[in-house]
């Protein structure tokens, strides 16, 4: 479970802000993460302005359909590249009934665009503080665990005086409607998951639908199993599958590896990677006039996470991922293009609080 939440985010996190930010005119950025002790002061602290009324942005206007990406994930499929050292023991999750964690997520980004070969002037925004809560409902006789999840508190901190009052508005209306979303899923004793659904909150503007379905399509790619066979310290397992992202077909390769294992707690490293080919964009919502390409996108990214396997949430985890991104648009009536070169580096940590029984 633990080590689908990161890789649920940081997938998240590149097709919403990677790919998304090059077909939508929304572009989500945040910046580089200084320590997780520091995140967590940070997350404690109280915003130094309270959330203002929605802003009236030219996004407003624009089909929901530009705005919200549709996901398709194929299934996952797992390759044992190595089974470590003796002793080797299966792997599975179990965590008991009615046990309820809390973890603290911090993210930050840094993006440098350009469109025609200029670049456009860097926006930068706060830090996002999103404090998750899980709890255990349900365990089935196969070892299955019901899981209902909440963001009881949103946070959108500034630490750089270079953040506009405009863009700090803007995401301290949007964030908190993280904490009317609510959800259910079911994970088996591997960590994969099964079902999933979500009570989102009833929004008209875009933006807001936007940040709803991002959320959506994190838990919708929960799944990253660990292997069926007894592993020990040293081994090495790949994930492999392919996400389309707007009709935009993206191959995703995750690398595991466990370092460490000791008293029930697992040290994993991974490596995620994707790749983009050149191929025609079709949105829902542009003028068929347009003719969008995707010319190139590549991600990497690595992390680490420590682990319980009585645990929902990983013990901490961090993450540092760069993207890079282009596409081209064909002017109406002309055969000129235009092209719009997106970079992308996010960093992101998770640290958790003690679980409890409830």
């Amino acid at each position: 479970m633990k080590n689908t939440l990161l890789k649920a985010t940081l997938i998240s996190l590149i097709s919403g802000v990677g790919i998304d930010s090059l077909i939508s005119p929304v572009t989500a950025q945040s910046y580089r993460l200084q320590s997780s002790e520091s995140a967590i002061l940070i997350a404690q602290s109280t915003p130094d302005t309270p959330p203002q009324p929605p802003l009236v942005t030219p996004n407003n206007s624009i089909s929901p359909s530009l705005l919200t990406p549709q996901i398709e994930i194929s299934k996952i499929e797992i390759e044992m590249l190595s089974e470590g050292d003796e002793p080797k023991q299966k792997l599975r999750f179990k965590v008991p009934i009615n046990s309820k964690e809390t973890a603290i997520l911090v993210m930050k980004m840094d993006s440098n665009n350009t469109l025609a070969g200029n670049p456009i002037p860097q926006v930068k925004l706060p830090i996002n503080v999103v404090e998750m809560e899980m709890q255990v409902t349900k365990v089935d006789a196969n070892g299955d665990m019901h899981v209902k999840f909440t963001y009881p508190n949103v946070q959108v901190v500034v630490t750089d005086e270079q953040v506009s009052p405009e863009v700090v508005r803007l995401m301290r209306t949007l964030m908190p409607k993280l904490s009317s979303v609510q959800g259910e899923f079911v994970i088996d004793e591997r960590g994969q998951t099964k079902v999933s659904k979500f009570s989102l909150p009833s929004e008209n503007d875009p933006l807001s639908q936007q940040l709803s379905s991002q959320l959506t399509n994190s838990f919708n790619q929960l799944s990253s199993p660990i292997p069926e066979l007894a592993i020990g310290k040293g081994a090495k397992w790949r994930t492999n599958n392919y996400v389309k992202v707007n009709g935009i077909s993206i191959k995703q390769i995750a690398n595991y590896h466990l370092t460490d294992i000791r008293n029930g707690v697992a040290t994993i490293d991974i490596k995620i990677e994707q790749n983009g080919e050149p191929q025609a964009i079709n949105l829902p919502g542009l003028p068929p006039e347009l003719v969008v390409k995707l010319r190139s996108f590549k991600t990497q990214g690595q992390g680490r996470m420590k682990l319980s396997f009585e645990r929902l949430l990983p013990l901490s985890s961090t993450a540092l991922l760069t993207s890079s991104g282009e596409m081209s648009v064909k002017i109406p009536g002309s055969d000129k293009e235009l092209t719009t070169q997106i970079d992308t580096s996010m960093n992101m940590s998770i640290r958790s609080q003690p679980a409890t029984i409830k």
